[in-house]
C-alpha cells in the first residue's frame, strides 16, 4: 500500500498534526507492506520520500494563502500519483484537500477540532463580514461530502461532526504520545518536580482558557511561578497582565522545550472551552504532572 500525506507542517512540531505525521513515518517505516510519502511545505529539501512546496505570496495576498496552499497541494498531488500511484492521498486537513477530492477518490482528509463549526456564525458583524470559519467551513462541508472517509481523533469529535455535517464516514484515530515518553516515567519524576509551578501551553490560547486561568489564579494567593506557551509577544502584555506574580511568557517551545517543561513543571492546566482530544493532557500525565482540566 502506498499513501501520500499532505500536511502543512511537519519538521517543525508545534501541533497535533505535526506530531502525527512524525508519527506515521516512524510508524510506517517499520513495516513492510506500507510506503508512506510526504507531501509538506516544512522541509528545507526534498528526498526519495518527502516532497516540498513552495508558497510565496506577497503581503498583500496573504489572506489568500490557504486558498493558494490548497491548489498547490493538488497539483503537485495529482503530478506524484501519476508517478507512484497511490492507494490513498490524505490530507491533515481536510479543507485543504476539498478541491482535490471533487476530481478523486482516493482523498482522505482529517478534521483535528471543531473550530469551524463553532465559529462559523460568531461576530457581530457577521452579516457585513462573514467570519474566515464561515467561508472555511463551506470547502470543509465539500471535503466531508465527497470523501470517502474522514479521519477524526476523539469520538467526542466524530459526534460534533455526524451531527453537523449529517454524515456517516467518520472514523475514529485516537492520538497518542511517544512511547519514549511513556518509557521514561518513573516516581522521581513526581518526587522532584519544582514545587508551586505552573505550566499552560496553548496555540490557541483563547479556546485553551487562559483567560479562565488567570482570573482564577487572582483569587487564589499563593506564591507560584506560572510558564505561558503560544501567546504572541504583541498580546502578552496588551491583553493579560497578573500584577505582583512570577510568571514567563514563551511565545514558541519546539517538542523537547515542551517536553523539558512539563518535566518540572508540578501542574499542567488547560481549562479549555472545548477540546477535540487534549494530546498534551497526555504529555503531561506522562510527565509526572498534577492534571488540571475542564471535562
Amino acid at each position: 500500500m502506498r499513501i501520500l500525506f499532505c500536511t502543512n507542517s511537519y519538521e517543525k512540531i508545534t501541533n497535533g498534526p505535526a506530531k502525527f505525521a512524525k508519527n506515521l513515518i516512524h510508524y510506517t517505516n517499520n513495516l513492510s507492506d506500507i510506503e508512506c510519502y510526504i507531501l509538506t511545505e516544512d522541509i528545507k529539501k526534498e528526498n526519495n520520500f518527502e516532497f516540498k512546496i513552495n508558497i510565496n505570496l506577497p503581503k498583500r495576498l496573504r489572506y489568500l494563502t490557504q486558498f493558494f496552499r490548497m491548489v498547490l497541494y493538488m497539483r503537485r498531488a495529482i503530478k506524484l500519483d501519476k508517478i507512484f500511484n497511490f492507494d490513498f492521498i490524505v490530507y491533515n486537513n481536510a479543507f485543504n484537500g476539498s478541491i482535490h477530492s471533487i476530481f478523486s477518490k482516493k482523498v482522505i482528509g482529517m478534521i483535528n477540532d471543531e473550530n469551524n463549526i463553532i465559529k462559523a456564525f460568531n461576530g457581530e458583524n457577521f452579516i457585513k463580514f462573514p467570519t474566515k470559519h464561515f467561508i472555511f467551513q463551506i470547502f470543509e462541508k465539500i471535503a466531508v461530502k465527497n470523501m470517502s472517509l474522514i479521519i477524526v481523533n476523539s469520538h467526542y469529535l466524530k459526534k460534533v461532526i455526524d451531527n453537523s455535517y449529517n454524515i456517516f464516514n467518520t472514523f475514529v484515530l485516537n492520538k497518542g504520545i511517544e512511547n519514549s515518553l511513556v518509557n521514561q516515567f518513573n516516581f522521581n519524576l513526581i518526587n522532584n518536580k519544582q514545587k508551586k509551578t505552573i505550566a499552560f501551553i496553548k496555540s490557541d490560547y483563547k479556546r485553551g482558557g487562559l483567560d479562565v486561568l488567570i482570573n482564577a489564579l487572582e483569587l487564589i494567593k499563593f506564591d507560584f511561578h506560572l510558564t505561558i506557551v503560544g501567546v504572541p509577544k504583541l498580546v502578552q502584555q496588551q491583553k493579560y497582565t497578573l500584577n505582583g506574580f512570577n510568571i514567563e511568557w514563551i511565545e514558541r517551545l519546539d517538542q523537547r522545550g515542551v517536553f523539558e517543561l512539563l518535566r518540572s513543571s508540578e501542574l499542567f492546566c488547560s481549562p479549555a472551552y472545548s477540546e477535540a482530544f487534549g494530546v498534551a493532557n497526555l504529555e503531561a500525565i506522562a510527565s509526572g504532572c498534577k492534571i488540571v482540566s475542564t471535562n
